[in-house]
């Protein structure tokens, strides 16, 4: 029995040695990055905090002149192609008021991103095309 599993552990340590074919070219989980964390944008004027949490849960805190929106929800992340849709839970503001009255916010069920990530730099691609560079900060 034991010289069987010598000779196992020859062949496969030959072929991990010799063979690219045997050996995985893809990075290992633990290798990746990963979404999780907080992302900063800022341009313009314009500035956007995304926290995405290990569970998948979300919230994006976006600031433009003297308006603000939360928005919360869950991830879904597909590779092939590479989109990032955050579906969206809860919001606030709900309404938007001015000297006329208020007005009912309505948002999308989900926002879809095709992105782009490294360790610390996460692009979002919207549906019109416009990109956003996040950093990661923690």
């Amino acid at each position: 029995m034991i010289p069987r599993l010598l000779t196992v552990a020859l062949l496969l340590a030959y072929c991990a040695v010799t063979m690219p074919a045997c050996r995985s070219s893809s990075p290992t989980l633990e290798e990746k990055p990963s979404l999780v964390g907080v992302w900063n944008f800022q341009a313009n004027g314009y500035k956007s905090e995304l926290v995405i949490q290990p569970d998948g849960r979300y919230s994006k805190h976006d600031q433009y002149g003297g308006m603000m929106t939360l928005i919360r929800g869950e991830i879904s992340v597909t590779e092939e192609p590479a989109v990032l849709r955050l579906n969206i839970r809860d919001f606030d503001p709900k309404e938007t008021c001015g000297p006329l009255g208020c007005d009912p916010i309505v948002m999308p069920a989900a926002e879809n991103y095709r992105f782009r990530l490294t360790a610390n730099e996460l692009v979002l691609t919207d549906e019109r095309g416009q990109s956003y560079s996040y950093s990661r900060t923690q």
